[in-house]
């Protein structure tokens, strides 16, 4: 079994934000998972080591170890057949192919350690001549390195003279085995991201080479310098992407969507020949051929129907939205089960929330629900129900049942110059005449 030890602190003090750097979004994704990603794609079980429980939190992973943990179970975790691979999280693009190409040196040179750096600073046979100038090489902020798991468990015995972070010159001078140095091509992939300076320069070339590989598959990018596109998002041929637009996550774009100008969409689907214009989509579902936006927010697992209108400032949470339904201008969708061919009023709340418990709201087909009104959940408005504007409906809803719920309208003749707006007559009395 072949193993990453993922160094996830960082003892050098750099900070790009309030967390460990290892969570520094790179195009909407942390370093360390693509690290993680890379690792898993050749059945290489990563082991992410942390300075402290509180970042193991972080990681919601079973690969975490915080460190002094990892030293106590090195035993239990590592076997002693395959080889370990020592690989820092700044350097988060190293991807499958330098790790595969890596192991195959380490193997077909027969050696216990092999030292991966842009430059080969000291020539093999030096190295195992002498190992006190092990040191003229690179240090690790700049090398990935490997080690036999039999010579690695030995080493980690002695685990009261180890210290992190790791010392490559202390860990090289205990081995009496073969060491090996490869030198690879420099490129991004090898770069460490370290400051705020390193993450925006690797993360405009990753963007912009992200970007080409859609375009050249067939999908139209407009003024793609303004398009954030992650790494895991699947574009299908013949999407639009329009300026300004950031699709993250593990987003899936059909053929014939548009999304955008300015929208932002995070692992959700937008179906076949939907719009999303000017609009926020996260972690929801769009059918084909609906328009959504401008100005709409979609969220928590919000699954909208083929063919819907959702329209502008429109807010829909953790709800399923029927084909043909729609919503189209200042309205709040909470916890809803809705179905087909319903008509939202300007202005209508599913009101979902009491002060300490969320309720459900069930819409049928073919529900008219007039302007500004209020569904007091939990509630239930079956088939073909018809809801006045300005209703506060608090009661379920038959099939086919009208529904009312005004109270009646009292005017005081005069009385807006006892009880009214004082400063308007005030400043201007003829305007009371």
């Amino acid at each position: 079994m072949n193993y990453a030890l993922i160094l996830a602190f960082d003892e050098r003090n750099y900070s790009l934000n309030s967390f460990p750097n290892c969570f520094s979004p790179l195009l909407g994704k942390s370093m360390i998972t693509y690290l993680i990603d890379e690792l898993k794609r050749i059945d290489i079980q990563p082991i992410c080591i942390a300075s402290s429980l509180e970042e193991v939190s972080l990681f919601n992973s079973e690969y975490a170890y915080e460190k002094n943990q990892f030293f106590l179970s090195i035993e239990n975790i590592i076997k002693e057949d395959g080889v370990t691979l020592f690989i820092p999280s700044y350097k988060p693009l190293v991807d499958h192919t330098i790790i595969r190409e890596t192991i195959d040196y380490h193997s077909f040179n027969g050696n216990e350690v092999t030292i991966v750096s842009t430059e080969e600073k000291i020539k093999n046979k030096q190295a195992n001549k002498d190992k006190s100038k092990i040191h003229k090489c690179k240090s690790l902020d700049d090398s990935i390195y490997l080690i036999n798991n039999k010579v690695l468990k030995k080493i980690f015995s002695q685990k009261e003279n180890l210290k992190f972070p790791f010392n490559l010159e202390n860990l090289i001078k205990r081995i009496k085995g073969k060491i090996g140095f490869m030198s690879i091509r420099k490129t991004y992939k090898f770069a460490n991201i370290v400051n705020a300076y390193q993450l925006s320069k690797i993360e405009d070339i990753l963007r912009n080479e992200i970007n080409r590989n859609h375009m050249v598959n067939g999908v139209y990018i407009e003024n793609s310098k303004t398009i954030t596109i992650g790494p895991d998002v699947c574009l299908e041929p013949k999407s639009i992407i329009r300026s300004g637009s950031i699709i993250l996550g593990n987003s899936l774009i059909k053929s014939n969507a548009v999304i955008g100008p300015n929208s932002e969409i995070s692992n959700s689907y937008i179906g076949e020949n939907a719009i999303v214009a000017h609009s926020v989509v996260v972690d929801s579902s769009v059918g084909k051929g609906a328009m959504v936006g401008p100005f709409t927010h979609l969220r928590m697992h919000t699954s909208v129907g083929d063919y819907d209108r959702i329209g502008n400032f429109v807010e829909i949470k953790n709800s399923t939205i029927g084909e043909k339904t729609n919503i189209s201008h200042l309205t709040y969708v909470g916890d809803t089960e809705c179905g087909k061919g319903v008509n939202f009023g300007c202005g209508v709340v599913t009101v979902n929330y009491n002060g300490v418990s969320k309720f459900k709201t069930t819409i049928g087909n073919n529900v008219f629900i007039g302007c500004n009104s209020n569904l007091i959940a939990p509630i239930k408005i079956k088939n073909g129900a018809f809801i006045a504007a300005g209703s506060t409906i608090t009661e379920d809803l038959e099939e086919n049942d009208f529904s009312i719920a005004r109270m009646k309208q009292i005017t005081k003749s005069g009385y807006a110059k006892k009880y009214g707006y004082k400063k308007y007559f005030e400043e201007d009395e003829s305007l009371s005449s």
